[in-house]
């Protein structure tokens, strides 16, 4: 480690850095009788692992288990890396689409410590009601899929030329899915806005992910299309896809501001654990904007808070620009980003702010100053935010917010800050000119900012995984680390070359695809927040062995 750290001094300023190997891998595979002697022998802390989930190329106990067929990448269309390919629970459970050498394509889930199952694919044929009457359907494009934490699996699905939301069906011994939405259909799979009234589409789009969500009990809000009518559904307790606002109307399921105030552009929905659902939109002439909430228990429509060019709504000392919807506390509280805020008189960008849940706004970062908001790099160092720089990554969670900005010019760097406003410095890259000594990251840049529920920043830079947590830096994935993918007596050791995306769950388990040696890919996990002993290591890795021999004696059967 102290070796690679030498080579690669340019790559980060260790002497204001804490850095300690946490990318350790461990074999999966190894003869239970010394799994056991490692049980016996051994109760030292280990400093944490990176599990392999599934591997392209391989049919063995990282691949599909169909056979001989392996992955051919992790997604439906192509290789481009992207988070909305896989989720990951509580519990570290990984569901993830997939494409195979044999042409079919599906979704998979992933147990931590166990080989990928299978749970659709394009291939399986089941019976369903959805056409009217009881006829075997299969499913196409099956794409972009959720589980909440109790293991439940949705996702997006066509069939017979209609899109559709899903959800694995696991009472059943075949492999089939219960649709929760579908376009071109009346009835209870339909908007529930009159006969005849149907589905022409759903927000799936680029940002396909969060154009639907799925809480803890089982509950789905989703961005829909009826003609050429936008609006946002949630499904109740009956599973009925109830309407809760739609653009083009000012009646009860329009804004709420008066006669002829209507919503302009809707944006997706967020559902938290108790199914209020809270949404951003804009109504008006499309510069006022708001956030709405819809209590679980009812479709009535409250505005939580508004710029200050929405007439008698304002609950902010200063506006903003622009409003996201980061989380939902399950008190139905916003937890809000609110950035780029536009100064009306002199059309320059001021600054970001925020709105923790149940609190009122608070601005972190103010342009052109070096003092309070600003970055805090001595004196004469200043955020740059315009037009052509603004805000280019964030992440909001509680009191906490974290966010990539430029500084020096197009130069960036990442701060955390809190809803008092303090600003910290995460990192910076090599060549902002500063006064005082901070870490810097070499790389591409700074990209994915994520916080788990304690405030622990992960991101990506430079093609590797990070992690700031009680004012350290930690790499959690390095180039050229080392990822394990022997099988029963095998050797195969492989170099990571570059993490592409990651995925993170509040809890501190991620997911995330990683390039390897010879253009392949992989999926893998690790929890930031759990260190195993040997011990339990090696109970995984026979737990490993064992599930390999019942798939090989399976297929041989």
């Amino acid at each position: 480690m102290l070796a690679m750290l030498e080579a690669k001094s340019c790559h980060l300023n260790v002497s204001t850095t804490s850095i300690y190997p946490t990318t350790l891998m461990r074999s999966r595979f190894i003869f239970c009788f010394a799994c056991l002697l490692g049980v016996a022998g051994s109760s030292a802390a280990f400093d944490g692992v990176v599990e392999p989930v599934a591997v392209t190329s391989s049919s063995g106990f990282f691949g599909p288990g169909q056979g001989n067929s392996s992955f051919g990448r992790f997604s439906n269309e192509s290789n481009v890396p992207s988070d909305t390919e896989y989720d990951i629970n509580r519990d570290g459970t990984v569901v993830f689409e997939g494409t195979i050498s044999d042409g079919n394509s599906g979704v998979w889930n992933s147990l931590a410590g166990s080989a990928p199952e299978l749970l659709i694919s394009r291939f399986d044929s089941f019976d369903s009601d959805v056409f009217g009457n009881v006829v075997p359907i299969s499913l196409e494009g099956i794409d972009y899929p959720l589980i909440n934490d109790r293991g439940e699996v949705v996702f997006r699905a066509d069939t017979g030329g209609r899109q559709g939301i899903w959800e694995f069906d696991r009472t059943t011994i075949n492999r089939s899915a219960t649709p929760r939405a579908l376009s071109h259909t009346d009835g209870a799979l339909g908007p529930q806005l009159g006969t005849g009234v149907l589905f022409s589409a759903f927000g799936f789009d680029d940002a396909a992910r969060f154009s639907y969500t799925f809480n803890n009990q089982s509950r789905v809000a989703f961005s829909g299309r009826v003609d050429s009518t936008d609006g946002v559904w949630r499904q109740d307790s009956q599973g009925l896809s109830e309407p809760l606002l739609l653009d083009g109307s000012d009646g009860p399921l329009g804004p709420g501001l008066g006669p002829n105030i209507e919503f302009g552009i809707l944006g997706p929905p967020k559902v938290n654990a108790a199914g209020d659902v809270l949404v951003v939109s804009a109504v008006g002439d499309r510069e006022s904007q708001g956030v709405w909430r819809v209590p679980a228990s009812g479709t009535s429509r409250e505005l939580v808070v508004a710029n200050d060019s929405v007439d008698g709504a304002s609950t902010f000392g200063f506006g903003f620009d622009r409003a996201e919807v980061v989380n939902a506390d399950e008190q139905g509280s916003a937890v809000l980003l609110l950035t780029s805020r536009i100064n009306t008189f002199s059309n320059e960008f001021v600054g970001i702010g925020f709105a923790p849940a149940g609190q009122a706004a608070v601005q972190v970062a103010v342009n052109r100053t070096d003092g309070i908001g600003g970055p805090g790099l001595g004196p004469g160092v200043e955020f740059g935010f315009s037009e052509s720089n603004p805000v280019m990554q964030t992440a909001v969670v509680d009191d906490t917010m974290a966010f990539v900005a430029p500084v020096d010019g197009p130069r960036a760097g990442i701060w955390i800050a809190n809803a008092d406003g303090n600003l910290d410095v995460v990192a910076v890259e090599p060549s902002v000119l500063t006064q005082v000594d901070v870490p810097r990251i070499d790389g591409l840049g700074f990209a994915n900012l994520k916080l788990t529920s304690e405030g622990e920043l992960i991101f990506l830079a430079g093609g590797e995984l990070w992690q700031y947590a009680d004012g350290q830096l930690t790499e959690l994935i390095e180039f050229g680390s080392d990822l394990n993918l022997s099988q029963a007596g095998d050797t195969d050791i492989r170099s990571i070359l570059e993490v592409e995306s990651f995925d993170l769950h509040e809890s501190g388990w991620v997911a995330a695809q990683v390039r390897l040696a010879g253009n392949e890919r992989a999926l893998v996990r690790l929890n930031v927040n759990v260190v195993p002993e040997p011990a339990s290591l090696a109970v995984l890795s026979c737990i490993g062995f064992l599930s390999l021999l019942s798939r090989k004696i399976l297929f041989r059967s």
